[in-house]
């Protein structure tokens, strides 16, 4: 008796009360994706734990590319012009001034005046040198 393998975007009810359109694009992808492969394999009439290896080896390939793009579009946001960079190098610039005498008091200072929370501030001066003037103040 073959086993037949439904559409889930049109048959199961998880999905029927929504339209294609309405889904993420990884969403979509993963399920052609399943849909295709399980389709595949049954018609080679695989046995269940290569078609469940199948399965589990494509959403992990689908999951690895989607984890790339959203830490590739992270680094975009951040490294953009106003973004974290720039605020991070901005409280750099201020504590490399000289005018502070604890990157602690540069960052209770300045944080607000650059845009960014004190705990941000004060990480992004971890591991600064400390300013070549001498008569900070």
């Amino acid at each position: 008796m073959p086993i037949y393998v439904r559409d889930p975007m049109e048959h199961d009810p998880q999905w029927r009360d929504r339209k294609k359109k309405d889904l993420p694009p990884e969403i979509l992808r993963v399920a052609k994706v399943l849909h295709f492969e399980l389709r595949d394999q049954l018609k080679k009439d695989a046995p269940a734990g290569l078609i469940l290896r199948t399965a589990i080896a494509v959403v992990r390939e689908l999951q690895v590319i989607t984890s790339n793009k959203g830490k590739a579009d992270v680094m975009k946001r951040h490294a953009a012009p106003g973004g974290s960079h720039d605020l991070a190098n901005e409280i750099r610039k201020a504590w490399a001034s000289g005018k502070y005498k604890s990157r602690e008091q540069c960052a209770r200072d300045e944080h607000d005046r650059i845009g960014m929370s004190f705990k941000a501030a004060r990480t992004a001066l971890i591991g600064t040198p400390n300013p070549k003037t001498s008569d900070r103040g």
